[in-house]
């Protein structure tokens, strides 16, 4: 496996784990749906931090890592409200 491949799987287990870990310190009833959904969407959000690299090809893997827990720490609530807000200020319609 190379070394691309290695940091997306890494980018999914960062994301994935942080998305599980809120949801086992949640009061949320917990099912396997719930469980599996949860790392799921956390870990492509995770992943989706390698959107970094189109812009700085030679950023450091703990600078990647680190971007991939603040983006499954927000999770898709807050990426979604943020999308929402700047479609408003450039006057895209819903």
């Amino acid at each position: 496996m190379n070394n691309d491949w290695m940091s997306h799987a890494w980018l999914w287990v960062i994301g994935a784990c942080i998305g599980l870990g809120q949801l086992l310190a949640s009061d949320a009833a917990l099912s396997w749906r719930v469980v599996i959904g949860r790392a799921l969407v956390s870990g492509g959000l995770g992943t989706a931090a390698g959107l970094i690299l189109l812009a700085f090809d030679t950023v450091p893997s703990v600078a990647l890592f680190a971007a991939a827990a603040a983006l499954a720490s927000v999770g898709t609530s807050v990426i979604e409200r943020m999308l929402v807000t700047f479609a408003d200020r450039w006057g895209a319609p819903r």
